[in-house]
């Protein structure tokens, strides 16, 4: 069936020779540690790596890439974020958070921190 204007299709991230799973995990912050996780999978699991640090594990795939990170400070406490580790065959991502000088800082509580990972599960 064809695709009409203001339709989507279903099966977007299928190809002939790789299959794509998009993960989202949604962390929010207390007291500038990990207060709660709410993600698509069981598996995805994030602690506190140190100051600014939140350390994510997901389920292992032969490669993949971190899609987006989207950060809400409503106390503007932090205002930058940058991946420091990705590593989609170990399963692990190590994200810091910082001020606007570039210096990690910790969230402030009720900061909340939105990521999507795209994993290939089958590689040519």
């Amino acid at each position: 069936m064809a695709i009409n204007a203001g339709e989507s299709y279903a099966n977007i991230l299928k190809s002939g020779k790789r299959d794509r799973l998009q993960l989202h995990v949604d962390i929010t912050f207390g007291s500038g540690v990990v207060g709660s996780i709410l993600g698509d999978d069981p598996a995805i699991t994030a602690a506190n790596g140190g100051t600014g640090i939140v350390n994510i594990t997901f389920p292992k795939a032969p490669s993949g890439r971190i899609q987006s990170i989207v950060l809400f400070s409503s106390a503007s406490t932090v205002k930058t974020v940058w991946v420091t580790n990705f590593s989609p065959t170990a399963g692990t991502a190590t994200i810091v958070t910082g001020n606007g000088g570039g210096t990690a800082t910790n969230p402030a509580s009720s900061d909340n921190m939105y990521v999507t990972i795209e994993l290939e599960t089958r590689v040519d």
